[in-house]
């Protein structure tokens, strides 16, 4: 009895201990488990490409500039009857008055101010004569008719002398339509401010002057753009006013 105990009390050699956790650590390679699907697959990485890039899509425009206000041609692409009439708002129409100042005399002044916005734009004068009146606050209205031609285009130029605030224009038609105002609130108003203003049929048309605010005399003229579509011989042969010469303003 003495002699089995004394043999399983013997440690085991330390030599055999390391040998057998080499053999454990060699064996240990082929028990490990396979990736979780949530963990990939082991290879090389996956480079995510990017989005292949919108096409640039670039507009192209063949309307007017600038340059040309008041020359386009808004009926050429349509029906070749309809009128060639300005297709551009702004611009040149409101950049012409941009440094006008009144002096306090009506007719130097209007007429200063249309030949700084007609010729750039391709107008010409249709007045025979400066428009010339009084105004009050409440008083009458100031008229004068307009043979509105629907392949026309008009502007009408106004400037009150001192006492005047806001001077008003509108042109209406032969049933007493409005057809254009100046909507401003001023001594000059320009009908109309950002572009003239185009008449859908031949009419008997009334320009109205009248003061909203203040008293005193003012003067006007009426400039028109011409479509190149109307012969002379469809107006009776009558052109509009053109000027020459004779209208030189040396004292402006």
């Amino acid at each position: 009895m003495s002699s089995r105990r004394a043999s399983l009390s013997h440690p085991i050699p330390r030599a055999a201990r390391l040998g057998a956790a080499l053999l454990l650590g060699l064996a240990a390679p082929g028990c490990r488990e396979e990736p979780r699907p949530w963990e990939g697959k082991p290879g090389p990485p996956v480079v995510l490409s990017a989005a292949p890039p919108r096409p640039v899509i670039t507009a192209v425009s063949d309307g007017p500039t600038d340059a040309d206000a008041g020359q386009g041609d808004a009926g050429a692409s349509g029906d070749p009857d309809l009128p060639v009439l300005p297709v551009r708002v702004g611009g040149p129409w409101v950049r012409c008055y941009g440094n006008f100042k009144i002096s306090g005399e009506p007719a130097k002044d209007v007429t200063r101010l249309s030949l700084l916005c007609g010729p750039e734009n391709g107008m010409r004068r249709l007045s025979t004569k400066t428009i010339e009146g009084h105004v009050a606050e409440g008083g009458a209205i100031v008229s004068e008719p307009l043979q509105a031609l629907r392949d026309a285009c008009y502007r009408v130029f106004a400037v009150g002398g001192p006492g005047i605030l806001n001077l008003d224009v509108a042109v209406r038609s032969s049933r007493g339509a409005m057809i254009a105002s100046d909507g401003t609130e001023d001594a000059w108003p320009i009908v109309q401010p950002d572009r003239p203003f185009c008449p859908l049929e031949d009419d008997d048309a009334t320009v109205e002057i009248s003061a909203r605010r203040g008293a005193g005399r003012f003067a006007a003229e009426v400039w028109v753009l011409r479509s190149y579509k109307r012969s002379a011989s469809e107006d009776g042969g009558v052109d509009p006013y053109e000027m020459d010469e004779t209208d030189a303003y040396g004292e402006l």
